[in-house]
């Protein structure tokens, strides 16, 4: 059977419960990329794929654990009447 794949979908989710068909809502084509830049914790990746024939297949990933606080760190550094002294 060969892949429709202008069906598919994805979707993230905080449970390891196969979700409804009816909650895939975000379309992405195959080999292409899926990020999940907010929330915290453990999240899934769902898939939801049909065949030309109209068997569907929802598969989902391990549990991702995220840490989307983004660490910025500014370092500023100023010297005033500063000297050094090389000696032998």
């Amino acid at each position: 059977m060969l892949l429709d794949t202008s069906t598919l979908k994805y979707q993230w989710t905080q449970s390891a419960a196969i979700p409804e068909e009816s909650t895939f809502t975000e379309s992405f084509t195959n080999a292409s990329e899926i990020t999940k830049t907010e929330g915290e914790n453990g999240w899934y990746l769902w898939i939801l794929a049909k065949d030309y024939a109209g068997n569907t297949v929802i598969d989902g990933s391990n549990v991702f654990n995220l840490d989307n606080n983004h660490l910025s760190i500014t370092e500023s550094l100023s010297y005033s009447n500063a000297y050094f002294v090389a000696s032998n």
